[in-house]
């Protein structure tokens, strides 16, 4: 089973989208399950099956994209932030993601670095990874 990757910045003005099935929205384009994939500066939702679904930050992610995200430092526990139009839009794609994973139970979504998928991630040799 391989994880999926949805990056969450620099998307589409559809992404979140009603597609006009049911519930269903636009979710981001996935991207290889490598960590040559993963940007220093990017957000990405991993659903690595069954389990939670992650919400990584590359380490040079900016500041005020976390914030908005996560709320301000210091907030507290890391977790994301439904009222701000950006966590709003992570919760709706985490949302259909579950909807999508064979109807399995409430996945909860864990905040994490991009350092700790390196276990889930793909490496393609010959592209040099």
């Amino acid at each position: 089973l391989h994880p999926r990757v949805a990056p969450l910045l620099d998307q589409p003005d559809n992404v979140c989208a009603p597609t006009g099935v049911g519930e269903h929205i636009v979710v981001p384009v996935p991207i290889p399950p490598s960590s040559g994939s993963l940007g220093a500066d990017g957000v990405f939702l991993v659903d690595a099956g069954g389990g939670p679904l992650w919400l990584c930050f590359g380490p040079e992610t900016p500041g005020e994209i976390v914030s908005e995200l996560l709320g301000p430092p210091g907030a507290g526990a890391a977790r994301v932030v439904d009222a701000t139009e950006g966590g709003v839009a992570v919760l709706s794609i985490a949302d259909q993601l579950r909807r999508a994973a064979l109807r399995r139970a409430y996945r909860p979504v864990v905040v994490g670095s991009t350092d700790l998928l390196a276990g889930f991630m793909l490496e393609d040799e010959a592209a040099g990874h």
